[in-house]
């Protein structure tokens, strides 16, 4: 099964403490899916794929922060909800990068110089929408705005022949399980004192991880 990179930020506990647990994130669309409780219906139609347990980009664009990023990423959603309704919301979608040198260069240039992000190979899960799309359209858009650029971003075009390739994912993924320990061993460490000892260390010992 073909595997990806995800960058995770490891100062966030609750990042850690979710794929800590069996190593699954699901997008919070497909959460929201099977919680509907959870739903908040937002007057703006726009602002609706902004689901209740939003995602970083989601938090960024409720909080204006970046305001430049936001405009970028309110006129690629304004797009994808007239002509690309099939393809994941950049709104609530996990992200993944190629599992080669060209997608470790993304991710760096991403979170440039950032001694909290690691990243993981991960497997993603079965049933899921994956949009494939050359970041490189994203970037030339950002500096030079031009609506082509959007459109063959979500129709999955390579800018050139050396494409920069991540990939949105309506679905999940999972990591491996020496990578799951890694995870409970640095919360363990770093953010135990959250939720307590004792309840982390209960929690685990339920669900016990074998080593690959």
């Amino acid at each position: 099964m073909s595997k990806y990179l995800h960058s995770i930020d490891l100062s966030n506990w609750l990042t850690c403490w979710n794929l800590s647990l069996n190593g699954t994130l699901v997008s919070p669309k497909l959460f929201q899916k099977y919680n509907p409780s959870f739903v908040v219906k937002h007057v703006n139609l726009l602002l609706s794929e902004i689901t209740s347990t939003p995602t970083p980009t989601g938090i960024m664009i409720l909080t204006n922060k970046h305001p430049r990023r936001v405009v970028v990423e309110i006129e690629y959603e304004e797009v994808r909800q007239k002509s690309f309704q099939d393809k994941p919301s950049r709104f609530n979608c996990l992200w993944a990068a190629e599992n080669s040198k060209e997608g470790e260069i993304l991710i760096e240039k991403m979170f440039p110089h950032d001694p909290n992000r690691k990243s993981f190979l991960v497997e993603i899960l079965p049933d899921s929408k994956v949009h494939k799309a050359d970041k490189r359209w994203y970037e030339k858009y950002y500096d030079n705005p031009d609506v082509g650029c959007i459109k063959n971003y979500w129709e999955g075009k390579p800018f050139n022949n050396n494409p920069r390739w991540e990939y949105l994912i309506d679905g999940g993924f999972k990591i491996s399980n020496e990578d799951i320990i890694l995870l409970r061993e640095h919360s363990m460490r770093t953010h135990v004192h959250i939720l307590g000892k004792d309840l982390v260390e209960n929690i685990y010992k339920i669900n016990p991880i074998k080593r690959d």
